[in-house]
């Protein structure tokens, strides 16, 4: 999967079930430290009901379509096990 590269949030990071809970994990907190100057801070994933997962800046936080909270340090397992969980409990699968 290609290098994400956040230039506006909020951010489509990708869609399941095209691609694994962990890939999406993975791409979206690599994606905080992929620009020039690393995005520090914190940032909202969503999942919406279409299984768009997105990621935007900590302060839009639509309580919806809320996952988890990250930074760029966080970890892509337990973002993927959030992810997958909030898939799973919203049956969009």
């Amino acid at each position: 999967m290609a290098a994400l590269i956040i230039r506006e949030f909020p951010h489509l990071v990708g869609v399941l079930p095209r691609q694994t809970c962990l890939a999406l994990a993975t791409r979206a907190i690599d994606g905080l430290g992929e620009r020039k100057r690393s995005l520090n801070g914190t940032f909202v994933v969503s999942l919406d009901p279409a299984g768009r997962v997105w990621l935007d800046w900590a302060t839009n936080v639509d309580t919806l379509t809320y996952v988890a909270t990250i930074n760029r340090k966080s970890n892509p397992a337990w973002l993927a096990d959030e992810i997958e969980h909030e898939w799973r409990d919203r049956s969009l699968f």
